[in-house]
């Protein structure tokens, strides 16, 4: 088997990823994304040096939530002799991933998995020196992201750094209507569609940036902070510690 070759282990409970098995709804998401690939790539890049490596360190990558690999292709150019394992639900991601990764052949593989409970699956052959992850778990029950904090925590090395580029709910009701008033004028601006009723409903269960912070520093980790915010999109996480 190659190292892309793909893990079929789909998890029996929890599937919160339903609308992404739709090949239109992928193909859409991948087109939006690409429309932004230049204003999301600065904080792709912070991710990578956030991690505080040299670049031809043999780094091991986990990107939860990896999609078609926009965010691991990132850490895989910027660490030339790195590894990831790219984990998603979505076998048309995987698909597109599959062509989008090309040039990182042998450097990456897929585990096709839905954490929607906050359960990773055994496979994964840790421990990694980052944990990654874009625009994939906020839709997750306090729950479940509390359980996911801590099964990522167990994933790393010492001293690695968990970093999630994420969707987050402002603290108070009028930024929420401002901020929505701001992106949906960008979206026009990029003459995009409005998003399917699925996919705001996703987003009409996101947590604060505190409250997952907070969770964040429950399940063990230090250095827990904010490395970028913008409007109701915020890049945080934290590190292991290096010692026990």
């Amino acid at each position: 088997m190659t190292e892309q070759a793909t893990h079929q282990h789909q998890h029996a409970h929890g599937d919160t990823g339903q609308h992404w098995r739709e090949p239109d709804r992928v193909r859409d998401f991948v087109a939006r994304m690409d429309a932004r690939a230049q204003e999301r790539l600065p904080q792709f890049e912070l991710m990578t040096q956030l991690l505080g490596r040299d670049s031809d360190d043999a780094l091991r990558i986990l990107d939860l939530g990896a999609g078609y690999g926009a965010e691991a292709s990132v850490f895989l150019a910027a660490f030339p002799n790195a590894s990831a394992v790219l984990v998603d639900g979505s076998e048309e991601m995987i698909r597109i991933g599959g062509e989008r990764l090309a040039e990182f052949e042998g450097r990456y593989r897929y585990v096709t998995w839905d954490f929607g409970n906050g359960a990773l699956p055994d496979e994964l052959d840790g421990p990694f020196d980052a944990v990654i992850s874009s625009a994939a778990i906020h839709h997750l029950p306090e729950a479940a992201l509390k359980r996911l904090y801590g099964e990522v925590l167990a994933l790393l090395a010492p001293g690695g750094a968990f970093l999630n580029l994420d969707l987050v709910l402002p603290p108070d009701e009028g930024l929420v209507e401002r901020y929505r008033e701001l992106t949906q004028a960008e979206q026009a601006s990029r003459d995009e569609p409005p998003q399917p009723s699925n996919v705001r409903r996703h987003h009409s269960n996101l947590e604060t940036l505190d409250r997952h912070l907070g969770w964040i520093r429950e399940a063990g980790f230090e250095q827990v902070d904010c490395y970028w915010k913008r409007l109701g999109g915020a890049l945080f996480g934290g590190y292991r510690p290096r010692t026990a």
